[in-house]
C-alpha cells in the first residue's frame, strides 16, 4: 500500500520575482509475499487448507517417508508471516527563489530535501507443517532507518549576446548535508507469537541482541563555469570548482578541479 501527495507551485511576486516549491510526500507499507515460484513447485495433490480451514504443510506421511523436500504451501508462507512488514515515510522536494536582478543578470536560490524513516518487523516463528521446518526459539526482531539529506545552491547568471558571439557567467555555492542512523534489537522465546499485541522485545525470554550504525558526511563547494559558443555551432566550456569535503583527508580538506571541453555542432 502506498498513499502519494504532491504539490508544485510557482508565484510571481514581482515581474522580477518568482518564488516556487515541489514537494512530495509519501507513506508506504509493504508485507512479504511468497515468490511465484512456490505455486508451481508445490504438488497439486497436496491440500492448500485442511479440514479447519487453516492452511496445510508439506508434512504429509506419504511424502514424508521419503525424505524429499516439496517446497512449502504458497499460501501458508505468507500466512506465517501475515505479522512481518515495513511502514516508510518520505519527504521530498524543493523550494526556491528567482531574482531577475538585471536584464542580463539573474539570482536563483533553492533548498532541496529527502527524509525517510522505516521500520521494519520480521517475525521467526517454529513451524511444524513442512518436511522441512525452523527449529526453536522462535525470534522477533525490529528495525528502524532514519536518513535525511538537504541541498542548499545559490547561483549568479550574467548572460549576454554580441552579434554571433554567446556568453553565460555562472558563479555558484552549494552545501550538501547527509545523514543516516539505523538501530536493530532482536530477542527469542517469545512466550505468544501469533497476537501483534504482544510482539514487543520485552516479550521474550531468551537472547537478545541489538546493534546500530550512523554515517554523517558534508561538502561544501564554490565553482564558476564560463561557456561561449559563435552562432551556436562552435562552443567552448571551463569550469573550475573548489570542493571541500569531510570525507577528504585531514591533510587535505579542500581541492580545486578544473574541467575544459571544446564543442563543434555539425
Amino acid at each position: 500500500m502506498c498513499i502519494r501527495d504532491s504539490a508544485n507551485t510557482t508565484y510571481n511576486i514581482l515581474n522580477f520575482i518568482k518564488l516556487g516549491e515541489n514537494f512530495q510526500v509519501s507513506y508506504t507499507q509493504a508485507r512479504d509475499a511468497e515468490h511465484p515460484s512456490g505455486a508451481w513447485n508445490y504438488p497439486s495433490y497436496c491440500p492448500v487448507y485442511d479440514i479447519a480451514g487453516m492452511p496445510t504443510g508439506s508434512a504429509i506421511p506419504t511424502i514424508s517417508a521419503t525424505g524429499r523436500n516439496i517446497g512449502n504451501n504458497p499460501v501458508t508462507t505468507p500466512w506465517r508471516n501475515r505479522f512481518d512488514g515495513s511502514y516508510t515515510y518520505s519527504i521530498f522536494g524543493n523550494a526556491f527563489t528567482e531574482i531577475q536582478i538585471l536584464k542580463d543578470l539573474a539570482f536563483r536560490s533553492s533548498f532541496g530535501i529527502d527524509y525517510y524513516s522505516t521500520t521494519a518487523k520480521d517475525l521467526t516463528q517454529i513451524t511444524y507443517e513442512n518436511t522441512e521446518n525452523s527449529t526453536p526459539p522462535n525470534s522477533l526482531s525490529w528495525s528502524s532507518v532514519n536518513s535525511n539529506s538537504w541541498t542548499f545552491t545559490n547561483t549568479l547568471t550574467y548572460t549576454k549576446s554580441i552579434g554571433s558571439h554567446n556568453f553565460k557567467v555562472l558563479m555558484a555555492s552549494e552545501a550538501i548535508n547527509n545523514f543516516a542512523q539505523n538501530l536493530h534489537g532482536e530477542r527469542t522465546d517469545l512466550l505468544i507469537d501469533d497476537n501483534d499485541n504482544y510482539l514487543v522485545l520485552d516479550a521474550g525470554t531468551g537472547t537478545q541482541s541489538s546493534g546500530g550504525s550512523i554515517s554523517h558526511s558534508g561538502l561544501f563547494s564554490i565553482f564558476g563555469r564560463l561557456d561561449y559558443n559563435y552562432s551556436e555551432k562552435y562552443i567552448v566550456n571551463f569550469t573550475l570548482r573548489r570542493d571541500g569535503s569531510s570525507k577528504f583527508g585531514d591533510n587535505y580538506r579542500f581541492g580545486y578541479f578544473p574541467a575544459f571541453a571544446l564543442g563543434w555542432r555539425i
